[in-house]
This record gives structure tokens, C-alpha cells and sequence, in this order.
């Protein structure tokens, strides 16, 4: 297992490997066989360590009881007393003998440096560092001096050097050059953070990180943009950027992000002044964009005005004046980008944030967009028409809307828009597109209906339910109501008519469910077709809990369990995923029986809001307007809240200035999600849970 990476897994009780190899300027891994793994509910491996005999210790916290499912600090079956800490060395092999580090002088720990043993290389720039500066300096520079140039390992040795010179904060730029020339990409990535470190100290810094930064290798230009931002300078940033002349990765991308808000304070001012400039207009964009904040526009607007942009770089700018820019710079920006979808997109994202639209007459502008034989820029104009209340495109639209022969995409947005600007005046169009015969069109116009009239797209929801042959029918027509703040409870009147057939009644729950939502008046409805000994939604009691996990252990049935969490009502597998299948909305459910007793399985289950695992804290976002959004908050800052939606699954960008409420929600996960259950099924069902030990399949049998 030399060269291989351990992690200890405490919550699935085993100790994982890992061989690792370079993507990139980073790594990736890949799963090996675990090296440890027990069944023992106490085996809680937190740390590992390779010792100076060679062998790998591992610390053992020993207890079955893990903070991750916010079991109460005062639960019974935590463990305050004990601990182990495992050995595990090779059968038949000798363990290894350290050398006596404290009796060698400079020279000595100097030679430890060769060893291919990294604890004794490791060991020995310790003790060099703790020597003093006038004992070490001169030793490493004779062992350096003295190392053989054809020693194939002679980078390496080189690299051991430069950090002990580090340590004593001694700059010694001919080794830093030699290593800086190095065939041994490592050895320059290395080379080039330390020119970042002793750039105070270095003649011309930013030349050797200029260089660093169109290396062959995407490690070493990684190294040499992080090593830009520790150079306070407006021409560090200009240096940085040039690593977009390369191929660029996620971890160089995330570098040279984190690099521009660094150094903003010295290249924006620059900037401004006139003082420096970047080599590629697209590089000046790139960190802009990053940047961006009010002081951004001025500039925006001054390089729009210049010349020799190329197209690419007017459409990057247009779209960020968009998103800074004034009422008149968006009126500039339709007059100029009438064609360009993406800028359009643009204009249409910044108009929802900000509650801005363009000045002037932009009615003429979106009238010639509509009629264009590009698709994609009519609809975006139909959608900005709508966002704008552009009341004069009303009569085109409506025509739109009617005139069957258009694409879906087209029709479909053109009866959102037309909803926006007429209202209820739009009702009749609305409600034939309802029974249009493209599902896309038919969504849209519910989505449109239920703003306008929410108990008349209720009603016809509830006929189109009962002629639903599947899923996607169902899903199609339930969806428009979860983004409604009253949504569900209107679906519910109408469908409280007349009985609700069992298999539709599954395919209903099941999407609430997938989604994380719960309705009271709703699953009441929904229930009220199951069997008559199903469990329902018990009353919280330990006795119950307590019972029904001793039955589980006595009498559950893991295989019979596993169907039971597949089937489409409980819908387990849209939100978690266990081994490689299922959604990512809920907690991965993969070794949950290895860090959760069986009691809090319980818990979790049948009252969810008492088992929240931390990271699944879900938002509930009610906008002005009746819209509401369910979901984990990706990100936020004063202008908006963008939220990963369970009903779409998509980022929503909400304005926060038209957030009417936010509300913690606990878990996604509905009450109630059982209720359908029998007695025996709900039993298998934990049983099952409790036996995933972390291979993605129930299995009892794991031991040391």
C-alpha cells in the first residue's frame, strides 16, 4: 500500500484506500480495496499515522454513538471511557528502525536527507530547523555542493535542500534556479510557490513567475498564479492572467479566481488609471467579471466605447454592464445586442434581480426581435416583453399564442408573457393552451393559471389527473402547483370530489415526496385509499420506538425491506442515494446503518424535523407574487438568494427584494412519508436501513 492514500472512515467503521494520479494541476482518486473495515458498532477510526517503526497506527474513538445525526449529547449509548488505538504492521517483515536524531550534528541530519524513507527526511528538517542558522546554513550548502549530478534522484534532493533554507528564512536564489529548471515538474511547481514566498527578497520576481505561468504543466502554472497573489503589485494580476493563454482546469479556474479578488486592491486602480493593460482583452473581462461591483461600471462602459474588440469580448461586456449597468445602459445594450441571445439572457436575468428595465422606447426594438427568424431571440424577446410589461406587444403575442403552427417553445413562452402583460383579460387563451397537446405548452399555461386563477387551474388539473396513464402525465400537471404558495392546497379542493383511484394516489405521493413536500388536506385525500392496517403517523413515544427496533432486529427482513425502499410511492431513491444510485437531495443513505443506531433510524423516518443531518437545513423562499421555492441555499449575497430548487432541481436566482418570506423548513423529507406502510413493511424497511454498512447492499456478515 506504499504510495496509496488511508482515510479513516468513521462513520462507516472502516479505514479506505486510495490510489491517487495528477488530472490536471490537482489529483483524482480511485477506490481501492479497504484496508480495515468492522461490523463491531463502536469502531470509529478518526486517525491515522505511520509510526517510526514503520507501522500504521490508527486511533479508534470507540464509540456507537457519532455527532453527524445530531443524536443529543446526553444519549445513553455514548461512550465516555474507552478508546484504542490498532498497530497494523506486515506479517513477517521486520519493522523498520529510526535513527537516533538528537545525538547527530548538521552534517549527520544533512545525509538523512537521501533516505527513501519520507518519516526520516521528515524528521531530520525538523531537527535542521531547530539547529542554529549558523550550523545549518553552511552544512546544507556543502551537502548541496557535494551532491552527485548524475544521481537520478538528484531533484529531489535538491528539493529537500531548499526547505531547510526555507526554514531559516535564508534565500538562496541559485538553488531556486536550478530547481526552476528542473525536468521534474513537481520539483518546479515547488520551486515556483517558493519564489512566491521570497518574493520580498528576489531581484525581478514577476519574471521567474511569468515563466512559471506558461509551463507545460497545469501544476506549475497553479503554483505560479497562487504565488502572483502573494506579490502586491497591479502587474501580478497581468502575470496570473496569462494562464488563460492555456488550458484551463477547474483548480487553476478556482486559483485564478481567488488571485483577482486578492490582488484587486492594486489592478483595478490600475486599471482606472490607465497605467497598465492585460495582454488579451478577454483576460481584463475575466477579472472584471469576477470583481464585479458599482465602481465596475464607469470602466465597462469606457472599454465598450474603444476599438478593435472583438465580437466575443463586446458580448462578455455588454453582458456584465447588464448586471451593474444603469436604466439607459440597457437600452443601450437591446439597441446593440438585438440578436444575441446569451446577452439577452443577460438583460432578462438582471431585469428580475434588480427590478430594472431599460429607458426610453424599447417597445420598437422588442417588436423587430419578436419577428425574427431566429428562434431563440424571439423567445427571448416574448419573455422580456412579458418581465418589461411591454403593453403594446400584447395583440402580437396573443396572436402567437393561437397560432398553433409556431414551435412549442415559441407558444409556450408567449402565454407566460401574455399572462404578464393582460392578466385576466388573458384568461381564455390561457386555458385552451391548458388542453394543447404539447406537454411544454400545457405546463407553461398551468404555470400561467395558477398565478391568474389558481381554483380554475386547480379544476382542470384535477381532470387532467384522473385520465394520467404515468408519471411524466402526473408529474406535468402537480408541478406548476408546488411553486404556489397555496398551490396544493387549491389541488386538494379539487380533487376531494370524488374519490382518488389508488394508483393515481401513489404516483401523487410519490412526486411530493421526491420534492419534500407535505400537504395536510392534500395526503389526507391521498391516503384515505390505503390499506386499513397501514401504520399512519404515530404519536412520538420511546415505548413505541423501542418495541418496534427490537422487532426489527429480531424479526426484519433486509431483502423485503430493499424492495420497499425502491417503490415509486416512497420515493426514497429521488433524494438519497445509497452505493452509486439515487439523487444527491437528501443525506447519502450508503453506510447510514454503520454511524446510526436503529432506534434514531427510526426516529428519522417516522418523524423526520427529529433527525436533521447537518448541510440538509432546507429553505423555503415565498416571493411577493405567490411563488414559493423549496430547497438548499447554493449561495447569497445582497442583491439575491440563489437556491437549489426540489421541485426543478435547477439554481433559482431570487431577487431579495421580492423575497416576502424565508423560512428554515428542517428536512425536505414530508411527514407522513410511511403512513401507507403496513406494520411489517415499515419494520423491513429499517431493517434494511440499519444493514447498510457501506458497500451500498445490506450485509451482516463484515467483520475484522
Amino acid at each position: 500500500i506504499q504510495g496509496e492514500m488511508l482515510i479513516a472512515g468513521y462513520f462507516a467503521r472502516d479505514i479506505n484506500r486510495f490510489q491517487w494520479e495528477v488530472e490536471g494541476a490537482g489529483h483524482k482518486l480511485t477506490n481501492g480495496p479497504d484496508l480495515m473495515t468492522s461490523s463491531h458498532n463502536a469502531f470509529r477510526p478518526v486517525d491515522i499515522r505511520i509510526g517510526p517503526d514503520g507501522a500504521i497506527y490508527i486511533a479508534d474513538w470507540f464509540n456507537p454513538i457519532i455527532g453527524h445525526y445530531q443524536a443529543s449529547f446526553r444519549h445513553p449509548d455514548r461512550d465516555m471511557s474507552h478508546g484504542r488505538i490498532w498497530r497494523v504492521t506486515a506479517q513477517g517483515r521486520p519493522l523498520a528502525k529510526a535513527p537516533n536524531f538528537t545525538e547527530m550534528d548538521a552534517d549527520e541530519l544533512c545525509e538523512q536527507l537521501r533516505s527513501d524513507w519520507r518519516y526520516i527526511r521528515y524528521q531530520a528538517k525538523r531537527c535542521l530547523a531547530d539547529l542554529p542558522r549558523d550550523e545549518t546554513i553552511p552544512a546544507i550548502s556543502r551537502w548541496v555542493e557535494n551532491l552527485d549530478k548524475n544521481d537520478p534522484d538528484l531533484e529531489h534532493h535538491l528539493y529537500e535542500a531548499i526547505g531547510v533554507f526555507e526554514s531559516h528564512e535564508k534565500v538562496n536564489r541559485p538553488l531556486l534556479e536550478r530547481l526552476l529548471e528542473a525536468n521534474d515538474h513537481r520539483a518546479r511547481a515547488y520551486a515556483t510557490r517558493v519564489a512566491g514566498r521570497w518574493h520580498d527578497r528576489l531581484e525581478a520576481p514577476l519574471q521567474i513567475l511569468k515563466k512559471s505561468v506558461g509551463d507545460e504543466h497545469a501544476r506549475v502554472r497553479l503554483e505560479a498564479i497562487v504565488a502572483c497573489s502573494d506579490v502586491h503589485t497591479p502587474e501580478s494580476m497581468i502575470v496570473a492572467a496569462k494562464a488563460m493563454d492555456y488550458p484551463m482546469d477547474r483548480f487553476i479556474q478556482y486559483a485564478l479566481r481567488q488571485t483577482a479578488h486578492a490582488l484587486a486592491p492594486y489592478w483595478r486602480p490600475a486599471i482606472a488609471a490607465g497605467s497598465i493593460n492585460f495582454e488579451q482583452m478577454e483576460q481584463l473581462i475575466y477579472v472584471l467579471k469576477e470583481t464585479a461591483d458599482k465602481s465596475t461600471v464607469e470602466l465597462v462602459r469606457t472599454l465598450l466605447k474603444g476599438s478593435g474588440l472583438k465580437l466575443q469580448d463586446i458580448d462578455n461586456l455588454m453582458a456584465l454592464l447588464a448586471e451593474i449597468g444603469s436604466p439607459q445602459d440597457l437600452f443601450w445594450i437591446l439597441d446593440r445586442a438585438s440578436e444575441n441571445p446569451a446577452v439577452l439572457d443577460a438583460l432578462a436575468e438582471a431585469s428580475s434581480i434588480r427590478e430594472l428595465k431599460p429607458s426610453g422606447d424599447f417597445n420598437h426594438t422588442l417588436s423587430k426581435m419578436i419577428g425574427s427568424r431566429n428562434q431563440d431571440v424571439r423567445v427571448r424577446a416574448i419573455r422580456l416583453a412579458g418581465l418589461w410589461k411591454a403593453d403594446s406587444l400584447a395583440v402580437p403575442i396573443k396572436e402567437m399564442v393561437n397560432t398553433k403552427t409556431l414551435p412549442a417553445t415559441v407558444r409556450s413562452e408567449a402565454v407566460e408573457s401574455l399572462g404578464q402583460l393582460i392578466g385576466q383579460q388573458a384568461i381564455d387563451e390561457v386555458i385552451e393552451a391548458v388542453l394543447d397537446p404539447a406537454p411544454e405548452i400545457r405546463q407553461a399555461a398551468l404555470r400561467t393559471l395558477c398565478v391568474l386563477d389558481l381554483s380554475r387551474a386547480a379544476q382542470l388539473a384535477n381532470g387532467l389527473l384522473r385520465k394520467a396513464a404515468n408519471d411524466e402525465a402526473v408529474h406535468l400537471v402537480v408541478t406548476p402547483f408546488l411553486s404556489h404558495n397555496e398551490g396544493l392546497n387549491a389541488l386538494a379542493s379539487a380533487l376531494e370530489s370524488e374519490p382518488v383511484d389508488p394508483g393515481l394516489a401513489i404516483r401523487i405521493r410519490g412526486l411530493l415526496a421526491s420534492v419534500g413536500r407535505y400537504n395536510p388536506a392534500l395526503d389526507q385525500i391521498l391516503r384515505s385509499v390505503a390499506a386499513h392496517d397501514v401504520v399512519g403517523i404515530p404519536n412520538y413515544s420511546e415505548p413505541y420506538v423501542r418495541t418496534l427496533a427490537a422487532d426489527v432486529m429480531k424479526s426484519g427482513d433486509a431483502a423485503k425491506g430493499s424492495e420497499i425502499y425502491a417503490t415509486a410511492a416512497l420515493s426514497c431513491i429521488a433524494c438519497h442515494k445509497v452505493g452509486r444510485v439515487g439523487g444527491v437531495l437528501g443525506p447519502e443513505l450508503t453506510a447510514v446503518g454503520a454511524g446510526v443506531p436503529v432506534e434514531l433510524l427510526i426516529e428519522a423516518v417516522l418523524w423526520p424535523k427529529r433527525q436533521v443531518k447537518e448541510g440538509y437545513l432546507s429553505t423555503t423562499l415565498s416571493t411577493k407574487n405567490g411563488i414559493r421555492f423549496s430547497g438548499y441555499v447554493h449561495t447569497e449575497d445582497k442583491q439575491r438568494v440563489v437556491i437549489r430548487d426540489a421541485v426543478s432541481g435547477a439554481l433559482q436566482s431570487v431577487p431579495e427584494n421580492q423575497i416576502q418570506t424565508r423560512e428554515d423548513a428542517g428536512t425536505l423529507m414530508p411527514p407522513g412519508l410511511t403512513a401507507a406502510l403496513t406494520y411489517t413493511e415499515l419494520r423491513d424497511l429499517i431493517c434494511y436501513l440499519s444493514d447498510l454498512k457501506g458497500s451500498g447492499t445490506s450485509d451482516r456478515s463484515r467483520r475484522f
